[in-house]
């Protein structure tokens, strides 16, 4: 008996897949290996998905605040404003202030007001101890997240040394630290889930193998979903919310599935019926 199903089986196979077969199981090996190269790429784009997404924005739609906003927009441009303060020993800001001044005024599409300029500038240094700077880098709120906020971190750490404090501040600032915040704690929490999750499988199925594959599947579905986003944000507005979003549907998803697809296999099995 077993003999003849061997020779069955050779058989089928020098035959070569059958016409009344579905295509993913008349190649087989193609079509894993096209889906495999297809996930490769969506996961190297993906990498970059955090930059193109937009940021959470503060205002609301039809409030004051927002149309200022658009008013503001329409006639002065685009505005990305920060708030620098200094504290310390006088003679050090009066040193560093206008070292950090001329460094910022490099960008031509920087302006800066601070205590150091011509006119009614007194109240931007209220005591000798401290020095308020505010700076405008005049881009669109991605810009400012992307660009903006980095290289003003780097102006700073280069121009403003002890004793010399300088803290910064902007909605640009906030909205990235709002960003940076989500995404982190997105991270934590899946990886305080897959521990969990894997015990939960290695119960349910009692193999490691059966147990991992819900993982993989769900691992590569937060990848791909990952690298979607970043070619969807190049046609939509996307929040960057989403990305948090999707990684938790991704893996709940790509888990379910999985899951489903491990049982019926095993069902199958149980029947007394071998894998194609």
């Amino acid at each position: 008996m077993g003999r003849r199903i061997g020779r069955a089986r050779k058989e089928r196979a020098r035959k070569g897949p059958r016409r009344d077969q579905p295509f993913l199981l008349r190649y087989p090996k193609t079509v894993l290996s096209i889906a495999a190269a297809l996930l490769i790429a969506l996961a190297i784009v993906g990498t970059g998905t955090e930059d193109r997404l937009d940021p959470t924005t503060l205002d609301v739609p039809g409030t004051e605040s927002l149309r200022g906003n658009e008013i503001l927009r329409q006639h002065f441009g685009d505005s990305a404003p920060f708030v620098i303060m200094l504290k310390g020993p006088g003679a050090a800001i009066d040193r560093q202030g206008p070292q950090l001044i001329s460094a910022l005024r490099e960008d031509p599409r920087v302006t800066t007001l601070s205590p150091w300029d011509r006119g009614s500038v007194d109240r931007l240094r209220p005591n000798p101890s401290k020095a308020l700077i505010i700076a405008d880098f005049h881009v669109d709120t991605r810009t400012s997240l992307n660009e903006a906020v980095p290289h003003l971190k780097q102006v700073l750490e280069e121009t403003i040394e002890p004793p010399v404090e300088a803290t910064q501040t902007g909605y640009a600032s906030l909205s990235l630290a709002i960003q940076e915040d989500s995404l982190s704690a997105a991270h934590r929490g899946e990886l305080i889930a897959l521990p969990f999750l894997l015990l939960i499988l290695l119960l349910v199925f009692r193999s490691p193998i059966a147990a991992l594959i819900p993982l993989a599947f769900g691992f590569v579905t937060v990848v791909a979903s990952r690298g979607i986003l970043y070619w969807f944000s190049g046609w939509l507005e996307i929040d960057d919310f989403a990305l948090v979003v999707c990684s938790m549907m991704g893996l709940a998803l790509g888990a379910d599935y999985a899951l489903l697809m491990v049982s019926r296999f095993r069902e199958e099995l149980a029947e007394g019926h071998e894998p194609v």
